[in-house]
């Protein structure tokens, strides 16, 4: 999907609460979607990137950020993620100088690969690869412990972007309750800054499906704009995967039936 403003704030506020020590890794070599042309693309403009940074008291100017070949490792360094690395299935992007890391996430990774990183940023990559399951497990392999993932993929508003279109549901049944990590946050964002952010929460914890009202008419269910779905995940010290669970939201209709019935599920 590449970094745009939205995404780059999200990165940002990452950066204040956590500085790898290690090795960080993106999924992708992501491009920075800065517009020179601030009447078609206000919200991209090279102003609104540099409001960003300073909001979030990045001492960087986004001239000094963009490079000439319109790729994202001097903001990745900037914001203290040094040296990022990128995998890919194709090389064909990727920096001659700089190389990279050349897998198929659809396939497990090797032993190379495992706890390797501090930090990765899922930028919108696993909604394309068709064995979803595979590339996450492959992220939390990669990841050593203590490290944590960032991902940002479409909620809302992108038919047919990608082979899927992740949820809540998949972030805290697979990173929560399959995986043990703490998932830090997961939020529903609008792609035009500050037009709409919700937290999204665990349904097993409330009780409730995650749901939100648009926000020009309190009868749409869908907020009228593009949403992005952005989650925060440590691996903890004592993360270990285990078997895969039920949906969330089913477990808790189970539990209900279970109780009103006395019948166990």
């Amino acid at each position: 999907m590449g970094i745009d403003c939205t995404i780059m704030g999200e990165l940002a506020e990452t950066s204040r609460r956590f500085t790898p020590m290690g090795r960080s890794l993106m999924l992708g070599r992501q491009e920075m979607t800065v517009s020179n042309n601030p009447l078609r693309r206000p919200y991209n403009s090279k102003k609104r990137y540099q409001r960003m940074l300073d909001r979030h008291q990045v001492d960087a100017s986004i001239e000094d950020i963009i490079q000439a070949d319109g790729y994202s490792e001097t903001l990745f360094d900037a914001l203290g993620f040094k040296d990022i690395e990128t995998l890919d299935v194709l090389d064909y992007e990727l920096d001659p100088e700089r190389g990279g890391i050349i897998h198929d996430l659809n396939k497990p990774i090797g032993p190379e690969l495992e706890e390797q990183f501090d930090f990765i940023f899922d930028g919108g990559t696993s909604e394309h690869v068709l064995n979803v399951i595979t590339s996450l497990e492959n992220i939390y392999r990669m990841l050593k412990p203590g490290g944590r993932v960032l991902g940002v993929h479409p909620l809302n508003g992108w038919p047919a972007h990608g082979i899927y279109q992740f949820t809540s549901e998949l972030v805290y049944a697979f990173w929560k309750h399959q995986c043990n990590c703490e998932v830090v946050k997961c939020l529903a964002l609008s792609r035009t800054p500050h037009l709409f952010r919700r937290d999204l929460h665990d349904p097993t914890v409330t009780g409730k499906n995650n749901r939100f009202r648009s926000v020009l008419s309190p009868w749409l269910k869908t907020p009228a704009c593009r949403l992005y779905l952005v989650y925060e995940a440590i691996k903890g010290e004592g993360a270990e995967m285990g078997d895969a669970p039920q949906q969330l939201r089913y477990n808790i209709t189970w539990k209900e039936s279970a109780s009103k019935t006395g019948v166990r599920q």
